[in-house]
This record gives structure tokens, C-alpha cells and sequence, in this order.
């Protein structure tokens, strides 16, 4: 591509360095720093394949797929995806034959975490790389044997969390998941939580180990709630309001080193736990949507908070995120909500916006995509990468 006025210069010719400087001021988005590389080999050479200098992009809604049996029956493929772009208010719609017949565990940067029992994987939906994982069954396994799980009603652990879904069409054993890191990067930790079909209830493993760890035994009582990274280290939610942290820095094996407590009562509300930005000391408790704590360490308390700074929430049982949006937004919530159609078993997939400091809720979009039918697994948010 030539240079306007003058024939004899190209496009292609710029010097890196002012390919760099053109990388860091004109694009403000992934995908126009997409366009900018893809303008000719010469810049693609130059330029990074991913932007460091870019805040993160804003999250996408992965909606509901159509159920298991209802593709096989009607030989609809299950490899088709949609999402809801919220920057835009558009769906994209992206085939994965991939994630074909594979249970969707969670999102961590931009990754799904899959699993075809007793396979476990990462895909990137963007770029469609994989990584394998150590499959639930390499020894020592952390899975129960049929003996073992004949249990599972008489110590009560057949309970599952409310977001759960249809285990019986995907077979899964691992409830929710999630990345320390962009699994990308050097020393990425993925930790799973486990149904009652093993003897762990949250385990890890690094990329390119050779099994499980477990992390956490199963245990009736307390009841786990939620779990998220924070600062290399794990945090868990449990029902009689504890807090506990385990350490990844020094494992193989996870220490729990402390507990805190946040003084709310916790029955019959939806509590979630998001990670913290680089500031806290800790995650986020989120009550219900709407009311949120922080951990004060002067305090040796969490305290609830109507101000969060430049940070947007994104709110699901499965999978939160806490981003910087680069668009004027601020100390707001988004959560994705589920209306009942009419009686019909269907039902409408929307999106609410919350802001913190008055506790005004504005609706986003209440019908992104209309009506579904059943719910084989809940929306899920996932941020695009290009790693």
C-alpha cells in the first residue's frame, strides 16, 4: 500500500518504532488493534499479537446453548454459540466444534474451561487454541469410585449449589473453574470446584502437570458457597460466613492460613465473590447484587462499600469479573437476569445495570436474544482475548 503523494513509499516501510507509537495512541478497542496489525505484514511483524497498553475489552454474555437431546434428536449441532457483545448491543454468533458434547465449567480470561468426563480442557473462543489438562481420572485420581459415591445421599453431599445444571446430559464432575492467569503465561493455576463425585472439593492443577491436586476436603458442613483468585491465593465462601484463604504460592500442598468473618447473615441471599482489583486487600463480597464489602485490614473487617472506584462489576454465580471500562463508566454493577416466559417453560435472558452509590437499577437490555426454551446451562460471561 503506498503512501499518499509520494509513489515511491509504502505503508509498509513506516520504522517500527513509530508503528509503536501510532499501536499505543490510535486504537482504543482489541478489535481495531486487530484491524491496525492486520493492514500488512510488515506491521503484523512489528506489532504484538496482544496490546498491552489497552485496558481489558468489556465482557460478553455467552447465552444459553439448546439442551443435549434436543440437538441430538433433532440433529441440530451443538457447536453453535452465541454471545451478546455489550459494547456494541449486538449478538455474534461463533461456531466451536470443539466444545461439541463438552460441559461448560467457566471463563477465565478469556478461556472456556470444558469438560468431557473425564477429559478437562481450555479453549480460546477467539483464536480457537486448546490446551489439555490432566484428565480427573490420572492417579492418583480425585474421583470416587461407584462404591464410594453410593454415599452421597446419606452424608448429604448430593446437594448442589442452585447454578448447577443437568449434570445427567454432560456428565460433569466439576461444578465451577477458574485461571490465576491468562493460561498463556508462565505459572497459570487453574482450580476446579467438585460435585459430590469426589472426594475433593476444590482441587488444582497447573498447565502441563500430570494430575490433580486436591485442595479441599469434601465436607457437609460448612457449606461451600463460592470460591475466586485473589492475589495468587484462593479464596472460599462457606455458609457460616467464613472466608478462608489458601495459599498457591507454596503449594503442592494448599495451607489454609486465615479466616474472616463478615458479619452478615448469609441465608436465603445470593453471595458472590469477585476478585479485587490491585488496591484490595482481599475479593469483593457481593450481597444479592446490590450491597458490597471489602476487606479493611485496619479494621480486620469487611465493611460494606457504596463506591468502588473506576471499577464495573460483572456479576454470575459461575464466573465475575472486575474491569476498568473505558467509557466514561464507573462504580456500577451489570448482572445478567432470567425472566419467565408464559408459563411455557421459556424464558427471556436480559441484562441489568446497578449503580452502587444509589442503588438505582437501570435495565441494559431486558431481551438480548429473546426467548429460550430450557436452560442447559446459565449465561456466562467471558472476555475476549486474542491470546
Amino acid at each position: 500500500m503506498r503512501l499518499r503523494g509520494d509513489p515511491d513509499s509504502y505503508w509498509g516501510d513506516l520504522p517500527d518504532e513509530l508503528l509503536v507509537i501510532i499501536a499505543q495512541k490510535a486504537p482504543r478497542t482489541n478489535v481495531q488493534y486487530v484491524r491496525l496489525r492486520s493492514v500488512c505484514k510488515a506491521w503484523r511483524r512489528a506489532l504484538p499479537p496482544r496490546p498491552r497498553h489497552l485496558l481489558p475489552p468489556v465482557p460478553w454474555l455467552l447465552l444459553p446453548r439448546l439442551p443435549l437431546h434436543t440437538c441430538r434428536k433433532f440433529r441440530i449441532p451443538d457447536s453453535l454459540f452465541t454471545f451478546f457483545d455489550l459494547s456494541r448491543s449486538k449478538t455474534i454468533q461463533i461456531r466451536l466444534p470443539y466444545v461439541s458434547g463438552k460441559h461448560i465449567c467457566g471463563s477465565s480470561y478469556g478461556w472456556l474451561i470444558l469438560e468431557q468426563h473425564p477429559a478437562v480442557s481450555l479453549l480460546n473462543p477467539i483464536t480457537q487454541a486448546t490446551i489439555l489438562l490432566p484428565s480427573l481420572d490420572a492417579p492418583p485420581s480425585i474421583i470416587l469410585t461407584p462404591t464410594t459415591s453410593q454415599t452421597e445421599t446419606e452424608t448429604g453431599r448430593g446437594e448442589r449449589p442452585e447454578f448447577s445444571d443437568q449434570k445427567s446430559e454432560y456428565n460433569n464432575c466439576i461444578l465451577k473453574a477458574s485461571l490465576s492467569c491468562n493460561p498463556t503465561e508462565p505459572g497459570c493455576v487453574v482450580v476446579a470446584w467438585f460435585l459430590s463425585s469426589s472426594n475433593w472439593e476444590l482441587a488444582f492443577c497447573r498447565i502441563g502437570d500430570a494430575h490433580w491436586t486436591g485442595l479441599k476436603m469434601w465436607s457437609a458442613q460448612p457449606k461451600l458457597l463460592d470460591f475466586t483468585f485473589h492475589s495468587n491465593s484462593v479464596y472460599t465462601l462457606n455458609s457460616v460466613n467464613e472466608v478462608c484463604v489458601y495459599d498457591l504460592q507454596n503449594l503442592p500442598t494448599g495451607n489454609l492460613h486465615s479466616n474472616f468473618r463478615y458479619g452478615i447473615n448469609i441465608c436465603n441471599k445470593q453471595v458472590i465473590l469477585v476478585e479485587g482489583d490491585a488496591d484490595s486487600g482481599g475479593p469483593l463480597v457481593v450481597e444479592n447484587t446490590n450491597v458490597v464489602y471489602k476487606w479493611f485490614a485496619n479494621h480486620r473487617r469487611w465493611l460494606p462499600v457504596h463506591d468502588i472506584g473506576s471499577r464495573v462489576l460483572f456479576l454470575n454465580p459461575r464466573h465475575s469479573i472486575n474491569l476498568q471500562w473505558d467509557e466514561g463508566r464507573e462504580n456500577e454493577i451489570y448482572y445478567d437476569i432470567m425472566h419467565s416466559g408464559n408459563g411455557d417453560g421459556r424464558f427471556h435472558v436480559g441484562i441489568n445495570r446497578l449503580k452502587l452509590e444509589t442503588g438505582m437499577i437501570l435495565p441494559r437490555n431486558p431481551r438480548p436474544m429473546g426467548l429460550f426454551f430450557t436452560i442447559p446451562g446459565l449465561p456466562l460471561w467471558i472476555t475476549p482475548s486474542l491470546t
